[in-house]
């Protein structure tokens, strides 16, 4: 590679040379050159969107945990509300509060286990003064189905911030490969105005052999032209200057010439992914699954029953103890509650409560709601319908890339054999003297394009990899 350099840093001094203007005296090129990994580095380092995903992943994994504390078993203790009485008389001081529990497990149908021990602190010591025991549960509800729904989501906000980041990762490698792909135009660019400015020197001195003097409109006409040429050369010389500068800010090191450690890689096979993995599919099949879950969730009918048990104790020190049940019942905009309240001491009557609403409009709503999930189920499965037609595409698609790219691999390796060797030809009939400096400088040339057209092949390989790779979910 250094030969390469070194090759490549003659033709372009020799063709400046050729104009009378040394513009390669800075030596635009080197031998010495870092390596394509440190670069890439570099380059991510620079890149804000980069550290805006990590932030963002960071932030889904702070909302995924709270989503499962939220989601899981709670428990509560309170001491309830203390009141604080204090005797002028006796001066004594008496306290009156309610400690409580409660302990709710969404994950068991709503299952909510509630107790309250009412007590009183005063110059006696302490004295409970009842008791109060609750358990309820959802019997027939959307709850669990709910809750499952959640976590599903939850994590796929994850996944989903965790694939971000892998694609922006790849597209940071992408963006970095765009602007070698640049410099490697812009260079090639630079070798075709050389040729046309020696052609334009070689019409000039067929010019000048032909004896028209410099006042002719003949000869001005082919000065016009060769400085323009000269210009074009000026102008691409520049501008490739200008790349490798942006570039060397992008990745933190001074890049003084054309990076050529470019690995050459193995094109990744697109069937070697599964083909549920392909992102389009992927996503429609997730979308039909909670899709299909979420219309598994019974909304027009719920059921949900309590027990509860009750015990006060009077200043007479006698208790009274109450057990109540209740169960409460909605389908379609037709609400049902029933409870019952049965005191254990014989003193007391049970009692019997009920109640009934009605919403008129919800019976006409659960019907049109039961319509549009029937759409939806049609639109996710075209959905999945399109995505693998999609797939079947790509792949047809992404082989034709595959053969063109190594199929142009495979040429430019056997071209830049066979310039190489016209170039070794040419340098030695140079030296002998039995070419001129135009022939030389022209074979030279052929053979740094080729090389450089090989090196934007290495270029389509990784440009290759990295779109299949994006296409599937890692």
């Amino acid at each position: 590679m250094k030969k390469v350099f070194i090759l490549i840093s003659t033709f372009l001094s020799a063709a400046f040379l050729l104009s009378g203007q040394n513009f390669m005296d800075e030596k635009f090129f080197s031998s010495e050159e870092i390596s394509y990994e440190k670069l890439l580095e570099g380059y991510a380092k620079t890149n804000g969107n980069l550290e805006r995903m990590k932030i963002k992943l960071e932030a889904a994994e702070i909302s995924n945990q709270q989503s499962n504390i939220k989601n899981g078993v709670s428990v509560n203790i309170s001491s309830g509300t203390a009141k604080v009485t204090f005797d002028k008389k006796t001066k004594g001081t008496e306290v009156n509060l309610t400690p409580s529990a409660s302990v709710k497990v969404p994950g068991l149908n709503n299952l909510a286990v509630t107790a309250s021990v009412p007590t009183q602190i005063d110059n006696d010591g302490l004295a409970v003064t009842g008791t109060s025991v609750g358990v309820s549960a959802d019997i027939l509800t959307a709850n669990k189905t709910n809750l499952k729904i959640s976590n599903i989501e939850s994590e796929r906000s994850l996944q989903n911030a965790k694939k971000n980041l892998v694609n922006q990762e790849m597209g940071v490698e992408g963006e970095f490969l765009s602007a070698i792909q640049s410099i490697y135009d812009k260079a090639s660019s630079l070798m075709q105005a050389r040729e046309s400015y020696l052609s334009q020197l070689v019409s000039l001195d067929q010019v000048i052999l032909s004896g028209y003097s410099k006042s002719s409109s003949k000869y001005k006409i082919a000065m016009i032209e060769k400085d323009s040429a000269y210009s074009d050369c000026e102008k691409a010389y520049r501008e490739l200057k200008n790349l490798l500068s942006d570039l060397s800010a992008k990745c933190g090191y001074e890049i003084n010439s054309l990076i050529t450690d470019i690995p050459d890689i193995e094109l990744v096979d697109f069937e070697s992914f599964p083909v549920e993995s392909f992102s389009q599919i992927e996503q429609a099949l997730y979308n039909q699954e909670m899709g299909e879950l979420k219309r598994s969730v019974n909304k027009n009918w719920t059921l949900t029953g309590n027990l509860k048990y009750d015990m006060s104790i009077k200043n007479t020190g006698d208790s009274i103890s109450t057990i109540g049940a209740g169960i409460d019942t909605t389908w379609k905009g037709l609400g049902v509650g029933l409870g019952v309240s049965v005191p254990v001491s014989s003193e007391a009557n049970p009692s019997l409560n009920f109640n009934i609403s009605v919403n008129p409009f919800a019976w006409k709503n659960s019907t049109l709601s039961e319509q549009s999930s029937q759409l939806d189920k049609k639109l996710e499965a075209l959905d999945v319908s399109d995505a693998y037609e999609k797939y079947t595409s790509s792949k047809r698609s992404y082989k034709t890339q595959a053969e063109t790219i190594m199929w142009e691999s495979q040429l430019l390796n056997e071209q830049i054999t066979y310039y190489k060797e016209v170039y070794d030809e040419m340098t030695k009939a140079y030296k002998s003297g039995l070419i001129n400096k135009n022939d030389y400088i022209k074979a030279e040339n052929q053979y740094n394009k080729a090389y450089i057209n090989l090196l934007k092949n290495k270029i389509k390989k990784f440009q290759y990899n990295l779109e299949v790779k994006k296409l599937f979910v890692n």
